[in-house]
């Protein structure tokens, strides 16, 4: 996204509702910016309830599938996210 937008994240079995910068989003998946990429492993299933101030009426499903870092800072990595099959 051109600007800075966030997206609302919670984690399989958990009800608390995480806040991190969308990277990007496509029709299979979305990458967002964390500096706590250990509480999302690869394999994590995660529900995204929204963006910004907008909530989905159907949230989207997906499974945590990669770890990069943004830049050599190390601080900051996108967790890459697919979506899983059978939404629109």
């Amino acid at each position: 996204p051109k600007a800075q937008k966030l997206v609302k994240i919670v984690k399989k079995g958990e009800e608390e509702m995480n806040f991190f910068d969308l990277f990007d989003l496509s029709r299979g998946g979305m990458s967002f910016v964390t500096t706590i990429s250990e509480k999302y492993p690869k394999g994590t299933k995660i529900k995204i309830v929204g963006f910004d101030a907008f909530d989905l009426d159907d949230p989207l499903f997906g499974t945590v599938m990669s770890h990069r870092n943004v830049d050599d800072s190390g601080m900051d990595v996108k967790v890459g996210v697919k979506f899983d099959e059978g939404q629109e």
